[in-house]
């Protein structure tokens, strides 16, 4: 039944796109070849990071016992770092390339990634509060100034039209990261004996 109203709304969607004349999304927004590939840089970016923030909570919870107050304690420094960061790239981007900040954003959220592979229940809060800000870091550090870079060849006019389109494929890619990743978790858990 979901499957039949999403097919059914992505139809109606496409339907007003091509034919409306003054859609939601013009089609001829995407010969800007930045604001393409912005658009799949953000898709594939949220399936990855937005999949890491949603599997944590229940790793927390169910693998190391923690109660839910406590995991939010633990994850809660990932989100002022993310603020943090947001706001010193937007602050600092008029005196470093747009260049600078997506790449120092990548860097870090791989080495957060990379920090998280070696986990076990027996990780410390310390190790866990580290990860979350590198990773927090890494997101403020990677979206405000990608963002900024996906629209900078639109022209002015356009500009509020383009913004309005990346923001609904960034929040696909993040529903598509949430549940295929927790969906394979499910699957993985279920398989193990008790």
């Amino acid at each position: 039944m979901k499957a039949l109203i999403a097919g059914s709304a992505f139809y109606l969607f496409l339907v007003h796109t091509f034919t409306a004349e003054r859609p939601f999304m013009r089609p001829s927004l995407f010969r800007d070849r930045n604001l393409t590939a912005g658009v799949i840089f953000s898709v594939v970016a949220f399936i990855t990071l937005y999949a890491s923030l949603a599997l944590q909570p229940p790793y927390l919870q169910d693998l190391m016992n923690y109660p839910v107050f406590t995991a939010g304690l633990v994850m809660g420094p990932r989100g002022v770092e993310t603020m943090v960061a947001q706001w010193s790239s937007a602050d600092s981007s008029e005196r470093l390339t747009h260049a600078c900040f997506p790449a120092i954003g990548l860097g870090l959220s791989a080495w957060s990634f990379y920090i998280m592979t070696g986990w076990t229940p027996d990780v410390s809060e310390r190790e866990i509060i580290v990860a979350g800000l590198l990773q927090g870091a890494g997101f403020g550090a990677l979206f405000v100034p990608m963002s900024a870079v996906t629209l900078s060849t639109l022209a002015s006019e356009d500009r509020a039209d383009g913004a309005s389109g990346l923001q609904p494929f960034a929040s696909l890619g993040s529903s598509i990261g949430i549940s295929a990743f927790h969906r394979a978790a499910d699957d993985q858990y279920r398989d193990q004996p008790c």
